[in-house]
């Protein structure tokens, strides 16, 4: 169990850090898109 221990330490403090991670990354991506959108619309006008 000493050895298992460290192993679920960092997997319980990685799997969080890689969610949010991963939801801030999918958060610059959809503000991207919208800013590339939005600019794409005021030149067509």
């Amino acid at each position: 169990q000493i050895v298992i221990a460290p192993y679920q330490l960092v997997a319980s403090w990685l799997t969080p850090l890689i969610t949010g991670a991963s939801a801030i990354v999918a958060a610059f991506v959809a503000l991207e898109k919208w800013r590339k959108g939005k600019r794409e619309s005021v030149e067509a006008k």
